[in-house]
């Protein structure tokens, strides 16, 4: 699994602004307009609640469905940024 239950907990501990720029980061990686990249990562409280309901197995579930090549440009982004394996 490349995400587990300590790194969703360390990403949901960021600060807002950090999270909000990590957020970006993933979206663009998965091929998100600069429209969406700015929605996604301007609703920080929204999207904090959502991941907190999910476990490690449902955010993996969650990178799978964009395909194989986003969901590995999308590790990409959160490895540099010390998350998943």
């Amino acid at each position: 699994m490349p995400l587990n239950n300590e790194d969703l907990s360390r990403i949901l501990s960021m600060d807002d602004a950090a999270f909000s720029a990590l957020v970006a980061e993933i979206a663009r990686a998965a091929g998100g307009s600069e429209k969406r990249v700015r929605e996604l990562s301007s609703n920080v409280p929204e999207l904090k609640k959502a991941l907190s309901g999910m476990s490690a197995s449902q955010a993996e579930a969650l990178l799978k469905r964009a395909g194989r090549g986003k969901s590995e440009e999308i590790m990409n982004a959160l490895r540099r940024n010390g998350y998943g394996r």
